[in-house]
């Protein structure tokens, strides 16, 4: 059989399977979970991925993370299910189009790689990892950890989002929580108290200011979440919530320091207290394969996908993901898809239009396209070589005049926050 008759064949393997894929994503958007509480898309993945042949460990490495399994030897090409929603608006960044996606994938690769089982030719395997967490609890890094990906040759995903690029811009991430602390006082005696909302406010302030000095692929993302609890009380305690994101590790290492300045002059401005920490594990930049990109993208285009050309669309950062991590450990790529929609990422408007029948047939598009470009690789399997070299060259030791992190390749030296934490003293 040749490549185009197994790409068929892959191809009617996602079709025949299109309403219960749809089913299956509808599942996951009317019934939003936010991170680690995902039991439900857990349990209805899991079912899915078993009905349909897979070998299949539940509750892996975390209670809503899942492995299956299907094949055996030769190149191990893992998709990865993401399925955490957003608090109050659901699924407004359309994980139940990266689940249904990666899972159309894993359908299409076991049609070939059963085919070619029935003939006696070893085809390779396909891994299916359900990875919670994604927004900010960094699911995929305790797999990491685990080791869950020293055995994968190949991982992918693809996301919904404003365009259809083959290798977004994707930044280094810190988290980070910020609490002053003031005197508590009447609102009728602020004279004799410190005002922890007034550092919170300074803070943003200064946050603001900031970002006109910082450079594009640098970006400071915040929120107060605790400013009081009644006008006429003068707040005790005020807490804030800051992503810090940048292109390489030696940027965010100095946005740190820039951004740790603007909280502690607050502080002593307000006369307040104020204790900062960097919470989780850093998000490391997304290190696409390029031999792998261009193979999707030459394959998504034959499925009419149209790509931009203009540099501005395509170096615009979309953003930050624990997938960044695995690509630093296994060659990856992790494409952006349009729905042809005016909605933005993580809106409600984006929430209602991820739930259509038509955002459901672009995602299809996609997985035709990534099943397509890995079956040419499993047909292939000189190309490995090639794969492997580019990611030990893209992480290789590098100067720091060199340690930028682009969206095809490049390195991201190994993120850690500094300092872990901070105090700024309240004044007498």
């Amino acid at each position: 059989m040749t490549t185009t008759d197994l790409q068929n064949l892959a191809i009617a393997a996602i079709d025949k399977a299109e309403k219960e894929l749809f089913q299956l994503s509808q599942e996951i958007w009317k019934h939003p979970e936010l991170e680690f509480e995902e039991k439900r898309a857990h349990d209805v993945l899991t079912t899915f991925l078993q009905k349909h042949g897979f070998d299949v460990e539940r509750n892996f490495i975390h209670s809503t993370g899942f492995r299956a399994v299907y094949g055996s030897g030769g190149v191990n090409i893992c998709v990865v299910c993401e399925f955490d929603s957003l608090p109050e608006i659901g699924h407004g960044s359309g994980r139940n189009l990266v689940s249904e996606c990666s899972i159309a994938v894993a359908l299409a690769l076991k049609a070939a790689i059963e085919h070619n089982m029935k003939l006696n030719i070893p085809f390779g395997k396909v891994t299916v990892i359900g990875s919670p967490a994604e927004e900010s609890g960094g699911g995929k890094i305790d797999m990491i950890s685990a080791g869950v990906f020293d055995n994968v040759d190949i991982a992918l995903r693809a996301q919904p989002h404003h365009h259809n690029i083959a290798r977004p811009v994707m930044l280094d991430m810190l988290q980070m929580k910020v609490t002053y602390n003031g005197k508590p006082t009447h609102g009728a005696l602020p004279w004799e108290g410190r005002n922890a909302l007034d550092a919170a406010v300074l803070c943003y302030n200064n946050l603001a200011a900031l970002r006109q000095q910082i450079k594009p692929t640098m970006q400071i993302n915040c929120i107060i979440t605790k400013g009081g609890i009644k006008p006429s009380m003068i707040p005790e305690e005020t807490e804030m919530q800051i992503y810090l994101r940048a292109g390489d590790a030696r940027d965010l290492h100095m946005l740190q320091q820039r951004v740790a300045a603007c909280i502690v002059a607050a502080a002593k401005a307000s006369g307040c207290e104020a204790h900062f920490e960097f919470l989780g594990r850093p998000y490391l930049c997304m290190i696409h394969n390029s031999l792998l990109a261009e193979l999707y993208q030459k394959h998504a285009e034959m499925f009419g996908v149209i790509f931009p050309n203009d540099s501005e669309t395509m170096l615009t950062p979309t953003g930050s993901s624990d997938m960044g991590n695995i690509s630093h450990r296994v060659p990856s790529i992790r494409p952006t898809f349009s729905l042809d929609t005016p909605a933005l990422i993580k809106t409600p408007a984006f929430t209602q239009v991820v739930g259509t029948d038509s955002a459901h047939r672009h995602t299809l598009v996609v997985a035709k396209a990534l099943s397509s470009c890995m079956l040419e690789v499993l047909e292939k399997p000189e190309l490995m070589e090639d794969i492997k070299r580019e990611l030990e060259e893209a992480t290789a030791p590098r100067t720091p005049t060199n340690s930028r992190c682009p969206s095809s390749a490049g390195s991201c030296s190994s993120l850690t926050a500094f300092p872990v934490n901070g105090t700024e003293p309240m004044l007498a």
